[in-house]
Order: C-alpha cells, then structure tokens, then sequence
C-alpha cells in the first residue's frame, strides 16, 4: 500500500500555525472585545509593539511555510533558487 498524496505530521502544524495567526490578527478587536466583556483586559492585544511583533512572526511562518513546500516539492515559487 502506497501513501504518497499524505501530509506529513510535521507538515501539518506549520501550516495550520500560519493560518491561525493570520485569523487571530484579522479577529483581534473580536478578541479585545470578547475578553473584555468576561472582565479580563489583557495589555497585549492594544500594545503596538507586541501586534507589531505578532504580525511580523505571522508574515515569517507564512514565508518559511511557502519555502518549506517549495523544498519539499522541488519547485520553485517567487522566484527562488
């Protein structure tokens, strides 16, 4: 028996990890807001710097995501060697 179209294990979490940062970040006010009405205020989802980092590691996992199945599937995409 031949599995060859199965994702490996170690496939799966860094692609789901770049799409829940990507939904956190675009759900953030939902999430403000939503915390904020159980009474919890949490000073991360206003700090500008820790959205600002949050946002740049979202762009990054999305990058070496794109880079790890070029690699993984031997082409190239956006011009990479």
């Amino acid at each position: 028996m031949k599995y060859y179209d199965l994702i490996s294990y170690t496939e799966v979490p860094s692609l789901i990890e770049d799409k829940v940062l990507e939904h956190f970040i675009n759900l953030i006010q939902e999430v403000k807001t939503f915390m904020e009405s159980k009474t919890k205020f949490v000073d991360s989802l206003i700090a500008y710097l820790w959205l600002t980092d949050l946002a740049c590691l979202a762009v990054v996992t999305q990058k070496f995501n794109l880079l790890n199945l070029e690699l993984q599937a031997g082409i190239t995409i956006h011009g990479h060697d």
